[in-house]
């Protein structure tokens, strides 16, 4: 049944997108919004279809909810930390305030988040491949 329904709607989001894909080529720029709403519209069908089979396949897996509620409180504490450490000045182009420092401060846990765990899955990386190695 959803096999299907899928097999429908990716036949309509084709057609869609080679009507789309026409109208550019006679140089009618509205080919271009119906483009990039049927790629909206794609990336909502598959971002809801990853979330509901996750959540379903987490709450049916007991052992998976808890590995996987371990995983998101350590990226929130993570980033709790960060937030702290990172440093809150606002910044101000001429007159008007540009950034907030509470805005700075999120970007600057945003970027520390990025910087730890490229480090932590880098050396993950190298921890692995030597204990792995014979």
């Amino acid at each position: 049944m959803i096999y299907k329904a899928l097999t429908y709607i990716s036949l309509i989001l084709s057609l869609f997108a080679v009507g789309s894909l026409i109208a550019i080529l006679v140089d009618n720029f509205i080919g271009i919004d119906i483009m990039m709403y049927t790629a909206y519209i794609v990336l909502a069908i598959i971002t809801l279809s990853v979330l509901v089979y996750t959540f379903k396949n987490v709450i049916d897996n007991k052992s998976s909810l808890i590995s996987t509620l371990r995983g998101v409180g350590s990226f929130l504490m993570l980033f709790v930390i960060l937030y702290f450490l990172s440093s809150g000045e606002e910044v101000v182009k001429g007159d008007e305030v540009v950034l907030s420092a509470t805005g700075s401060k999120f970007i600057g846990a945003g970027l520390y988040m990025f910087y730890s765990l490229a480090i932590i899955a880098s050396l993950s990386m190298v921890y692995f491949g030597f204990k792995n190695r014979k």
